[in-house]
């Protein structure tokens, strides 16, 4: 599969709404192994949480937790590479995570819905990486993702089929 890429101007305009939630239950321990855990994504309908467990000091995973079981297992078995920042698609059709490949070089890897690689979109050379991937619905023709240079300058690229 290739890919190119264009860049998006970054004075876009975002708003958000803050919602006060109230909740009336306590909240309740999910996992108890006590390693840090970050970026807790919903899949599935709700049925899934997908997050990044810090299992050493140099190898970052992803998990899936059922949660009618809490089944508790690692999204990639075969990964032999730090994953983080994981993110679906809104249809599910695809997924993304970030990949580190060496000292602040981060790639994106793309997979289908059955976890199949469909690709990896390497960074530029030297200290760059992408960052926050966010994936467009199939029917969509780009994912839009934010990217880091060497300069700390951001910038959102559309990467297109």
């Amino acid at each position: 599969m290739s890919f190119t890429m264009q860049m998006i101007p970054m004075n876009l305009c975002l708003c958000f709404s803050l919602v006060s939630v109230s909740l009336s239950a306590e909240p309740r321990r999910l996992t108890q192994d006590g390693r840090q855990k970050s970026s807790p994504v919903f899949r599935e309908s709700g049925k899934e949480l997908v997050f990044v467990e810090f299992s050493d000091a140099k190898l970052f995973q992803l998990r899936r937790l059922v949660l009618a079981d809490r089944k508790n297992e690692l999204l990639h078995p075969d990964a032999t590479f730090a994953e983080f920042e994981p993110t679906w698609s809104a249809d599910g059709e695809r997924s993304a995570c970030l990949k580190l490949r060496g000292v602040l070089s981060i790639s994106i890897i793309l997979r289908d819905s059955k976890g199949t690689l469909l690709g990896e979109i390497m960074p530029g050379a030297g200290f760059n990486g992408f960052r926050s991937p966010a994936l467009a619905p199939r029917s969509f023709p780009s994912g839009v993702f934010l990217r880091r240079t060497r300069h700390s300058a951001d910038f959102l690229l559309a990467i297109k089929r």
